[in-house]
């Protein structure tokens, strides 16, 4: 087909880089190229090579931003892999570092198990193997860090070749210090990244300009850097399989609006993929598309996903939406959150976008005719205005991406120079603030590791500890709840609460091995982050120990708290339980 011939094209381009006598001098290379281009293989491939051509065979460790395409990406390099002697391994929140061992372990007692099991946790927390699939947690929490616990794996990013995918979900506040970080680390530890997009970021044009210029007046970042794809702009003229069609006037009020909007433009034989801001839209969104398919005696099925979703449902969902999506299935409809937005590898018709960032759109539309197929040239991608844009990212935003998108369709030709131009202007310096960022860089220039200065005073400090950097900053308005849907649940509940009630140091440390063995991955699989106005009503896990902090839904309270494969958790469920309290207090 003419996609994979272009993929073969692209393929074929990056690795003859290696052929070029300066590609071994350098230490920083950028991957950009359309979705669906077969980048994650390309970059692996160039990566293998690089490292047969590379003193010391160095570790391989690539970064992605989200657990589902983690997952995905580790499955995809266990084929390629499958049959060299490069040993893999995956370093994340649900990771599974007994799935090969099983077998041997029934054969063990139990100091041997133990062992193991130790053994095991320390070749995953200090990344012994030769290719590495981890989060941008955590490689950039061990990059920029005083923990102890991350900092085991800090020595391995020397020599290493990393590779970090769909870097446009590193924020433009955080991008200069980001890219400073990643420039020291490739200058001072011979470390080589490769940052891979579709929709390049300004990330080390940022470094440069608030960072590293202003810090050595004659360093230069970008004449150290090297795109692997020559003339990026090129590849995507190659493809027509989409186009980017405003519908921003008049903005929305209401869902139903939404829903007529829908009805004027799709139709009953196609895949449909909805893409909204907020949690609360999109289950407003859903309920109402599935009233006007009933309505209309429509039989595509709809689908929900996002964040009010268990992990654990999460993951079968996406692989079920895969199987329907056959040319020959029954046209599902997605709803969902940005949870789609970056490296989710699904095929649909036609799609609908609330208005966000031009590289967030973009990313939407690699989820739309993704195979290039011909009968689908120019599928529609339809941008719409609810007004939510500004609340969840910034009124900046919310206007460039306006601006940007105008009232005319844009062709996939044209979306490089529709992401460069939108960087362009959301990256000025007098649009965003970069004051944190270099305050960040200040603290790891002075290595101000804790808070000694009580910053909670200062409105712009001049440096922030090393100690306070987070990828993802904690949400403060939201409550871990726990809910046992499986029996499997309700072991790991248990193992978990006899953990806590032990006091015995030793039987202690047992038990927390057990359970991070057994139970962990589990038990994380079956909580949600849930904002606190949504859990009245819901008992704390562990009453006797509040602040834990995580509520529980019991296996019997299930049905009333949570429904999938609907909507997942039932935020109205709360208000239902306030309304019942408040009977009984004037009762």
């Amino acid at each position: 087909t003419p996609q994979n011939r272009l993929r073969q094209q692209v393929r074929a381009e990056v690795t003859q880089a290696l052929a070029q006598k300066d590609t071994l001098h350098y230490r920083l290379f950028t991957l950009t190229a359309p979705t669906g281009i077969g980048k994650t293989l390309t970059a692996l491939d160039f990566a293998l090579k690089l490292r047969d051509k590379t003193p010391g065979r160095p570790q391989i460790i690539t970064a992605l931003p989200f657990i589902n395409i983690i997952e995905q990406t580790l499955k995809e390099y266990e084929k390629v892999l499958g049959n060299s002697t490069a040993s893999i391994l995956g370093h994340y929140q649900y990771a599974d570092i007994f799935r090969d061992a099983e077998k041997d372990d029934e054969n063990k007692n139990e100091n041997d198990a133990e062992r193991d099991y130790s053994q095991r946790r320390m070749q995953l927390n200090t990344w012994q193997s030769d290719v590495v699939v981890t989060s941008f947690v955590q490689l950039l929490q061990t990059l920029i860090s005083n923990r102890n616990r991350m900092l085991l794996k800090f020595n391995h990013l020397a020599n290493a070749i990393v590779i970090m995918d769909e870097v446009q979900n590193i924020s433009l506040e955080k991008a200069p210090f980001i890219g400073s970080m990643i420039y020291y680390c490739a200058r001072f530890l011979n470390t080589r990244f490769i940052l891979m997009t579709a929709t390049k970021p300004m990330i080390f044009e940022l470094a440069q300009r608030e960072i590293i210029g202003k810090n050595e007046k004659e360093a230069n970042i970008l004449a150290e850097v090297k795109e692997l794809l020559p003339d990026p702009k090129r590849i995507y003229q190659e493809f027509n399989r989409t186009k980017i069609v405003p519908l921003l006037d008049p903005q929305l009020t209401s869902e139903d609006e939404f829903c007529a909007l829908f009805a004027k433009h799709w139709q009953a034989g196609q895949s449909c993929l909805i893409v909204c801001n907020k949690v609360n839209r999109s289950l407003a969104v859903f309920n109402t598309i599935k009233t006007y398919l009933e309505q209309k005696k429509l039989n595509n099925p709809v689908y929900y996903l996002s964040t009010n979703v268990l992990p654990v449902d999460r993951r079968g969902l996406i692989d079920e939406l895969k199987d329907l999506l056959a040319p020959d299935g029954p046209k599902p409809i997605l709803v969902a959150t940005q949870v789609v937005e970056a490296g989710v590898d699904l095929d649909f018709d036609c799609g609908f976008r609330d208005l966000g960032p031009i590289d967030a759109i973009v990313q939407v539309a690699g989820r739309i005719n993704r195979e290039n197929n011909i009968e689908r040239t120019g599928s529609p991608l339809y941008v719409f205005d609810f007004g939510d844009c500004a609340d969840v990212y910034s009124i900046l935003t919310a206007n460039q991406a306006k601006k940007a998108l105008g009232k005319q369709a844009i062709e996939e030709p044209d979306y490089f120079d529709l992401v460069d131009n939108y960087f362009g202007k959301v990256a000025d310096e007098d649009m965003v603030d970069y004051s944190e960022a270099r305050a960040r860089f200040k603290g790891v220039q002075t290595i101000y590791y804790t808070d000694g200065e009580n910053l909670k005073g200062q409105a712009r400090p001049e440096r922030i500890p090393v100690s306070n950097f987070q990828v993802i900053k904690n949400a403060p308005f939201y409550t871990t709840v726990f809910i046992e849907k499986s029996e499997e649940a309700k072991v790991a509940r248990l193992a978990f609460l006899k953990m806590l009630a032990t006091r015995d140091k030793e039987e202690k440390r047992k038990l927390k091995l057990l359970f991070d063995k057994d139970h962990r991955n589990v038990f994380q699989q079956h909580t949600l982050p849930v904002p606190t106005t949504y859990t009245a009503g819901l008992p704390f896990l562990v009453p006797d120990f509040p602040d834990l902090k995580i509520l529980y839904v019991a296996h019997d309270q299930v049905p009333k708290w949570y429904e999938f494969p609907k909507t997942g958790f039932k935020r109205e469920q709360a208000k239902k339980e306030w309304d019942e309290q408040k009977k009984g207090l004037i009762l």
